[in-house]
């Protein structure tokens, strides 16, 4: 059996100990255990921060942005802080994998972050991403289905590294899919 304690605590821009995220976290679970929990979090971070190409910064960062707004890798900081922060395990799934645009000038193809908690004694996937703000250009993600439709290659971790979150702000910085994405998101509004 896989010790669960390493996917309780904080890591690298997934702040779990942040005063302000264990507030969040009680908040949105109210007395809400387990499943019930885990979807009030994933449904909150969905609808209440929109998705945007924006840098990495991390979970604490993103309650500072005001509108709140992120892109895949921070909904899932975001998401994974808060539902460490009331004892859900929880940890990133980092993949090369096919989404399901709704736009034909969107390549199918990219980088993604989501994420995956331990309920029932299994991992459930949990996607924190697309939601009300990008329906016109993603479906709504809807807990424990995947929002993607082929994988390439994927990676399960309890953090992100420095090194990783470097290279994905490069490319949120300078990819063609990146500035595909934004002038979707500025069309859509």
């Amino acid at each position: 059996m896989v010790d669960m304690k390493k996917y309780l605590k904080p890591t690298y821009l997934c702040e779990s100990d942040y005063p302000e995220i264990i507030k969040l976290a009680k908040k949105i679970a109210k007395n809400k255990k387990n499943e019930d929990a885990v979807k009030a979090l994933c449904l909150w971070v969905r609808d209440n921060v929109s998705w945007d190409v924006l840098k990495i910064e991390g979970a604490k960062s993103i309650l500072k942005r005001k509108p709140l707004k992120a892109v895949c890798v921070d909904k899932t900081n975001l998401f994974i802080a808060l539902c460490r922060a009331v004892g859900i395990p929880s940890r990133y799934i980092l993949l090369d994998c096919d989404l399901k645009p709704k736009r034909k000038d969107m390549p199918p193809r990219t980088r993604h972050a989501s994420a995956e908690v331990f309920l029932n004694n299994k991992w459930i996937i949990a996607d924190p991403d697309f939601g009300k703000t990008t329906q016109k250009i993603m479906p709504i993600n809807e807990f424990g289905k995947p929002c993607w439709s082929k994988v390439y290659s994927i990676k399960r971790v309890k953090g992100l590294s420095i090194f990783f979150v470097m290279i994905a702000n490069l490319f949120l910085r300078f990819s063609k899919t990146s500035k595909i994405l934004k002038r979707a998101i500025e069309e859509s509004k």
